[in-house]
């Protein structure tokens, strides 16, 4: 039996939601609090891990709030793209796809 955990849960979060729920005060802490830096979470957001997630680490996070800071995984957050939530089929293409969401 599989147990779902954080390392393993795909949040399901309408473009809506996200807007005016989920991001606003992450962009403010961006934006307006001078963050140096930023951890993406271990979950999948709309079945894409966090870590992994080019439209929100590239499009919004270093598009929309001209974010240019370092991003880093909580630890295992790496691991987790490819051992919970199988994104991917092995290690070189984890950390590729990480590198290449931002």
């Amino acid at each position: 039996q599989h147990r779902i955990s954080r390392h393993n849960i795909n949040t399901k979060i309408s473009m809506y939601d996200m807007a005016t729920t989920y991001l606003p005060a992450f962009a403010k802490t961006v934006q307006e609090g001078g963050a140096a830096g930023i951890m993406c979470s271990f979950n999948r957001i709309n079945g894409v891990p966090s870590c992994a997630n080019e439209w929100l680490l590239k499009q919004v996070v270093r598009g929309q709030w001209n974010f240019s800071g370092y991003i880093t995984s909580d630890t295992g957050g790496l691991d987790d793209i490819q051992l919970q939530h199988h994104y991917t089929s092995d290690w070189n293409s984890t950390v590729a796809v990480a590198i290449q969401a931002g």
